[in-house]
């Protein structure tokens, strides 16, 4: 069965009571997390269960110096906050240290096994889609493809200076070689999995540009100018094609449930902006999860001159605390990129704009005030349209995770609510996913869905 399709939410989430512990699923995937307690706020970050510390053995007794010393292993890494050679964001709370969660697979096997796993996973699935992703892919990029083919000169000049997932990934950046990759998705059979990566990002991209508006207009910001002309001649191209309108009101309501400060209530407190602006060295090439998309391609057997190209980004380092307490690997943090992914993805589909990325959440919330007994979620769905949905949704966090930017505990909570679950009611209004899927099962469910989304004949 398909995790993020048949099984009901109380196979993986934890049960209310919050003396009991997570049940496992009907595959055996179980995260092992303690059970939460909900009544009151989370503590302050320390070392809880789950934690480097406390899953060590030698973290008790007369062995707290030997624990302190793996503590060390991951803290060598820091980059502290101290003034930092041409630092010039404001300077953080000197006890604060941040790192590049990178550095945890470095020291502990287990999560460089996770980082792998999803990796390999992520990239199988770019390299050697079925034929529900490709089939997905070529009916959004049909639709993009005459909307990009009916702007001229300038109305291209903003959309031309995105950076496609990664200068790497595209390199060219014409409109020609544009419509060059978005021709061959649409003939399936000589696309790549580079083409693949490119075009996904570039519906998130786009669906970055409305949620970014809509976010700075909440904040009482002006929308650039650049950024709202851009805006106002998207919208007025998919409105020729008959695609369904986004409308202010639409994007904000999914800015509100799928972006990051929603999926993960302390973010800006584990990941402060000023830490992902000091960095001491220009950003590295990496490929996949904690840079092992060159071991997964060798495990694929991919030749070289096939493989995904190796991207810059900036490193994204988080608390020390947060990533010595999560055993999955962590990229960034939280990201709420599935849902402005998934919202052009599904308008160039041709979904109404009742269905863009929350509709099924919303279907099952309505049934189940309804309804003491509601169906699961993806059974409200027609075969075709399941098959559908949960391309889409492998195919976006496949990019993410394939090329390195995000993690599977990282996308997880956006994954489910595209395919009809609320994890807020399953968890504490202060904490994110990984209070649930920390320990291991974040990296089964996503590996799980791409495994269904990769042809039979890889």
């Amino acid at each position: 069965m398909n995790p993020l399709q048949s099984r009901s939410p109380a196979q993986y989430y934890p049960a209310v009571n919050a003396s009991q512990s997570l049940e496992p699923s009907s595959s055996g995937v179980q995260d092992t997390n303690e059970s939460i307690d909900r009544s009151v706020p989370p503590p302050a970050i320390s070392h809880p269960e789950g934690s480097i510390l406390a899953d060590n053995p030698l973290a008790s007794g007369s062995n707290q110096l030997a624990a302190q010393k793996s503590r060390d292993q991951l803290t060598q890494a820091i980059i502290r906050q101290k003034n930092p050679p041409g630092a010039t964001s404001p300077q953080l709370d000197s006890n604060r240290v941040f790192i590049d969660p990178a550095k945890r697979s470095s020291i502990d096997e287990k999560t460089r096994k996770l980082a792998l796993r999803q990796t390999t996973a992520a990239r199988k699935l770019l390299y050697f889609p079925n034929a529900a992703l490709t089939g997905e892919l070529k009916k959004a990029a049909t639709n993009f493809k005459t909307v990009i083919d009916s702007m001229k000169g300038s109305e291209l000049d903003f959309f031309m200076s995105f950076n496609f997932g990664a200068n790497e990934l595209f390199p060219e950046k014409s409109a020609k070689s544009l419509g060059e990759l978005l021709d061959r998705l649409i003939e399936t059979q000589s696309s790549n999995a580079t083409d693949r990566a490119v075009f996904i990002s570039i519906m998130g991209m786009i669906g970055k540009e409305y949620m970014g508006a809509m976010k700075q207009r909440d904040k009482g910001k002006e929308i650039p100018a650049k950024k709202l002309k851009f805006i106002n001649l998207f919208s007025k191209k998919i409105a020729e094609l008959g695609l369904a309108p986004l409308s202010d009101d639409l994007v904000n309501r999914i800015r509100l449930m799928g972006d990051s400060e929603a999926l993960a209530p302390r973010k800006r407190e584990e990941q402060p902006d000023e830490a992902k602006q000091v960095d001491e060295a220009p950003p590295p090439l990496r490929s996949g999860v904690h840079d092992l998309g060159e071991n997964a391609d060798n495990v694929l057997g991919i030749d070289s001159n096939e493989r995904i190209p190796k991207v810059t980004w900036p490193v994204g380092k988080i608390h020390e605390d947060r990533v010595s307490m999560t055993l999955e690997p962590m990229v960034d943090h939280v990201s709420g990129r599935a849902a402005r992914t998934l919202i052009i993805w599904d308008l160039l589909c041709g979904e109404s704009s009742e269905q863009l990325y929350k509709g099924l959440l919303e279907t099952h919330q309505h049934e189940q005030a309804e309804n003491p007994k509601p169906k699961l979620p993806m059974e409200y769905l027609s075969d075709s349209q399941r098959q559908a949905k949960l391309a889409r949704i492998a195919g976006v966090c496949g990019m993410l995770i394939g090329v390195g930017y995000h993690t599977a505990l990282e996308l997880i909570e956006g994954a489910l609510i595209y395919t009809g679950q609320n994890l807020r009611n399953e968890v504490s209004p202060l904490t994110d996913a990984g209070n649930l899927f920390g320990k291991g099962a974040a990296t089964d469910l996503m590996v799980e869905l791409f495994a269904h989304q990769t042809s039979d004949s890889a």
